[in-house]
């Protein structure tokens, strides 16, 4: 795990060289991403073996939403088939669709812990701009700075938080490419789940539905379901 010495020694080097730019590497952050998918699902499948799982999203904390514990940290959000016919059970019609898609508010959620999600996390940390525009308003790296650093972290906080977004867009892109390599390789049908539903993490509708169209699309990498896609256009409507 990195360190808090560690991030505070890359904010000083980037402070010394005047560095703006992210440092992430798409091949790098992929190969890390796809590594640990790999890895991790196969065990979460196992976990609920007398159930069929049907749908997985995955979020990296602060990509979509904040996370109020540790920066990066990877969540599986998930449903099965029985968990999905308990919770429409006295449901409407019309609102079968979001029990079965809405991944934030009515999909399981384990946190994603393994030796090469951790690596993925550690990656992130070290290269990613996050820590730059957080710094003036985090003390754990601040006041660890020399005066004349934390104040030009300060200066440039807004320049650093709008980069990052521009990052963040970006991780969920690599993320979609990622998932559709996956799909192409056959990941998921050696898994023994050929119709998984592979959807992207919209938060608390904290992304546009164009873009959850677009990165779903990548993501199914010419699969020709379109339930997830017709709800996201029925949402859209209002």
């Amino acid at each position: 795990m990195v360190t808090k010495k560690q991030i505070v020694g890359g904010l000083r080097e980037r402070y010394q060289k005047k560095d703006k730019e992210s440092r992430l590497d798409k091949e790098r952050f992929q190969a890390l991403f796809r590594e640990a998918v790999r890895d991790y699902y196969p065990k979460l499948k196992a976990q609920y073996a007398e159930q069929s799982i049907y749908g997985i999203s995955f979020e990296i904390g602060d990509i979509v939403q904040s996370i109020y514990t540790d920066s990066f940290e990877i969540y599986i959000y998930f449903n099965t088939e029985e968990m999905y016919r308990e919770k429409i059970r006295d449901c409407e019609e019309d609102e079968k669709s979001y029990y079965r898609f809405e991944p934030w508010a009515e999909w399981d959620v384990v946190n994603a812990k393994s030796p090469l999600f951790e690596k993925l996390r550690d990656y992130l940390e070290q290269n990613s701009l996050y820590a730059c525009f957080i710094c003036s308003s985090n003390p754990d790296y601040s006041e660890r700075l020399e005066d004349a650093a934390a104040a030009w972290y300060e200066e440039n906080e807004a320049a650093f938080e709008e980069a990052f977004d521009g990052e963040r867009r970006q991780i969920r892109i690599w993320m979609a490419e990622a998932l559709g390599k996956l799909r192409r390789e056959g990941f998921w049908e050696k898994q023994g789940s050929p119709d998984l539903y592979v959807i992207p993490f919209g938060g608390e509708c904290d992304i546009e539905t164009e873009e959850l169209m677009e990165t779903y699309g990548i993501m199914a990498a010419g699969c020709s379901k379109t339930e997830y896609l017709d709800y996201l256009k029925s949402c859209d409507l209002y």
